[in-house]
């Protein structure tokens, strides 16, 4: 019976701060927190092994405990958090950070496709295509606007394959710890150059519109991620992979594209919500009826723990 009311209760408890992360009055870092408390789990299975004739979980208890810990102080080295947290509300796209620059990326001739990896153990990016970079007297390839609070991101630039593609790398100097601080970028994307994009966080808030730009293809992986997508017709076909311990994926596809969504998570843990797309599912994958006669096709696959998943009208 004991077993039982402490699995329920890690449940809800699991549930309260997925509820709060998503609308937002929670920071996604309270997972990548969670981390910093592993040794309670070592303590919690002692206490398993030692009061074993009376059945006590104690590993689900401990987990618990870091569950409550992570939720107080998801900020590593401010106590003050609870207080400050509760009269305030989070939003990624309104956090303002203490330093910023910004970064040019020029679009050299010859070059016909960018490449892009961002790293960071926190991050809240934004990106879309601008008409405005493709001014034929200054084309930029890639204008990013970098916020921080701790550490100022590097940014490396290269031209590869003989002069045609450009690889822009932006990442924070620290990977992980508790002085890992946050990252809040805005990049700006030259919008007639197929993109290849590579994520990589412990905590990730992604805001990514592949309306105005043509992304090839998306990597992210992230310990926990919060993500959503608008894509439009391209008239290519584009392959994004979402990798991510807790996931939070919101994708705005329009009816007209072809789309084939595949999710790979424990039965009961994730949920996957679609609209009146017109959507068949077959196994664990939703597939649009037109999909292999689609002009635009857009496949995406979604490993993750636990979280959601839904699949919106472009709107």
């Amino acid at each position: 019976m004991i077993n039982r009311v402490i699995n329920g209760i890690l449940v809800i408890i699991i549930g309260i701060l997925l509820l709060m992360n998503t609308t937002g009055y929670l920071p996604w870092s309270v997972w990548d927190t969670l981390i910093q408390y592993w040794p309670l789990l070592i303590i919690g299975l002692g206490v398993q092994i030692a009061f074993s004739k009376w059945r006590v979980p104690g590993v689900a208890l401990a987990l618990i405990l870091a569950l409550v810990l992570s939720a107080m102080y998801p900020f590593p080295g401010s106590p003050n958090w609870p207080t400050m947290m509760f009269l305030r509300r989070q939003d990624g796209s309104n956090l303002s950070l203490q330093h910023s620059k910004q970064v040019e990326v020029p679009l050299d001739q010859g070059v016909s496709r960018l490449e892009l990896r961002l790293a960071a153990p926190s991050m809240d990016v934004q990106t879309r295509g601008d008409r405005d970079l493709s001014d034929l007297e200054s084309e930029y390839a890639i204008v990013a606007d970098l916020e921080w609070d701790r550490h100022e991101p590097s940014v490396e630039t290269t031209v590869t394959q003989g002069g045609s593609t450009v690889q822009t790398t932006i990442e924070s100097p620290v990977k992980n710890g508790r002085d890992a601080g946050k990252q809040k970028w805005d990049l700006r994307f030259h919008p007639s150059l197929p993109a290849d994009i590579k994520l990589a966080a412990g905590a990730a808030d992604l805001r990514l519109d592949l309306v105005s730009a043509y992304v090839e293809s998306l990597d992210v992986a992230a310990g926990v991620a919060d993500v959503e997508i608008d894509f439009g017709l391209s008239g290519q076909h584009s392959a994004v992979n979402i990798a991510s311990g807790v996931a939070n994926v919101e994708l705005y596809v329009p009816e007209s594209a072809g789309l084939k969504v595949t999710v790979a998570a424990p039965p009961f843990i994730a949920r996957v919500k679609t609209d009146d797309l017109g959507l068949i599912k077959q196994g664990n994958s939703w597939v649009s009826e037109g999909f292999s006669e689609a002009t635009t096709k857009i496949e995406v696959n979604i490993s993750c723990g636990a979280g959601t998943v839904h699949i919106k009208k472009a709107r």
